[in-house]
C-alpha cells in the first residue's frame, strides 16, 4: 500500500536545495526577475531561475547552455501562476552585451471567462548587459504561439 506524506514539498525541495548548495562548484546560478509592461493588460512579473550545465565552444566564442526555470505571475493576480521550463544559450565571451536565445515549454491558465488550462511551447530571445560579478540588466522577448502570448520584458538578474 503506497503511504502519502504529509509534506510532498519536502522532497523536491530537498532536491533543489541540494542543487543550489552544489551549483557554485559545477556552475554559476543566476536568479532572475522580468517585469513585462506590454501584455494587453496588468504587467507580468518572472522570476527566472537559471543553471548553466554545459558549454560550447563556437567560432563567436563560448555558448553557455543552462536550463531555466520560470514562474509568470501577473501583477494584479488576476490569473493563477504559469511556469516554464527550457534551455537556453548565452554568448558569454561579450564582456558588454550577451545575447541569449531559449526554447522551452510552459503550463499555465487562460484568464476569465474561459479559465483553461494551456501547455505551449515557447521561444525567447534577448540582450543580458552584465554590470559586474554579482548583478546584469536584461531586455528579453518571448513569444508562445499556442497560446497567442508574446511579451517585451525588462529585468534584473543575480549572478548567485
Amino acid at each position: 500500500m503506497a503511504t502519502t506524506s504529509r509534506f510532498p514539498l519536502v522532497r523536491p525541495l530537498a532536491v533543489l536545495a541540494a542543487l543550489l548548495a552544489l551549483s557554485p562548484a559545477l556552475a554559476q546560478p543566476t536568479l532572475g526577475l522580468i517585469a513585462s509592461p506590454f501584455t494587453g493588460g496588468w504587467p507580468d512579473l518572472t522570476l527566472a531561475a537559471s543553471l548553466p550545465f554545459a558549454t560550447y565552444e563556437s567560432a563567436e566564442g563560448p555558448v553557455e547552455f543552462a536550463a531555466r526555470l520560470d514562474v509568470t505571475l501577473p501583477v494584479d493576480l488576476s490569473a493563477l501562476p504559469a511556469v516554464g521550463l527550457g534551455a537556453t544559450g548565452t554568448f558569454v565571451s561579450h564582456d558588454m552585451l550577451q545575447p541569449y536565445f531559449g526554447l522551452g515549454a510552459r503550463l499555465g491558465w487562460l484568464p476569465a471567462p474561459t479559465e483553461a488550462l494551456y501547455v505551449t511551447p515557447t521561444l525567447l530571445v534577448g540582450l543580458r548587459v552584465p554590470l559586474d560579478p554579482t548583478w546584469a540588466v536584461r531586455v528579453e522577448g518571448n513569444v508562445a504561439p499556442l497560446q497567442g502570448g508574446f511579451g517585451v520584458g525588462v529585468g534584473v538578474d543575480l549572478f548567485l
